[in-house]
């Protein structure tokens, strides 16, 4: 049978892909960080990430160069990779939103463990030792940590990145 569809009309690579990656959906997390000399934190928005191995446990986080807290991930030996659920969209705006900087930190919603900062209402943390200098490619550069510790929250609901924006997972549909 012949498909009478038509491809839509080409248009740039990147710009392709940059349309195309919104149209597929993806977890979302805040990796967070500590300066351990002035004990200042950094971190960033990231939906670029995913496991590379169980043995030895460990997590492959793509970051953009050009991101304020990228020479601070390049620095030092242990990050959080802080995975958000459905109703922290208020925490992903702070740190997407480059003029929110001053309220990333802000509040009650972290805490100092293992010489990082982690957000303690996050579905899990996954604290990451850096295991070799980050890779680069392009504009960005790919972090691999060993996993050495995990928290997991004891509820919540998860939350995926779709078409530019967070939207929740109902896990009620689920067989």
């Amino acid at each position: 049978m012949t498909s009478t569809a038509t491809l839509p009309p080409a248009i740039g690579t990147a710009d392709a892909l940059k349309l195309a990656m919104r149209k597929m959906p993806s977890p979302v997390a805040l990796v967070s960080t500590t300066d351990p000399t002035t004990g200042k934190h950094a971190g960033l928005a990231v939906t670029a990430f995913l496991p590379v191995c169980m043995e030895p446990p460990s997590m492959l986080v793509c970051v953009n160069r050009s991101a304020s807290a990228y020479p601070m991930l390049e620095r030092v030996d242990t990050y959080c990779i802080n995975i958000l659920g459905a109703s922290q969209s208020d925490r992903l705006a702070a740190f997407a939103d480059p003029t929110r900087r001053d309220e990333r930190f802000a509040g009650e919603h972290w805490q100092g463990r293992h010489g990082t900062v982690c957000l303690v209402s996050a579905l899990a943390n996954l604290f990451c030792r850096k295991v070799s200098a980050p890779s680069s490619f392009g504009t960005h550069s790919l972090l691999i940590g060993e996993v050495f510790d995990v928290a997991l929250a004891e509820y919540g609901q998860p939350a995926l990145w779709y078409d530019g924006g967070m939207v929740p997972l109902d896990l009620t549909k689920i067989d």
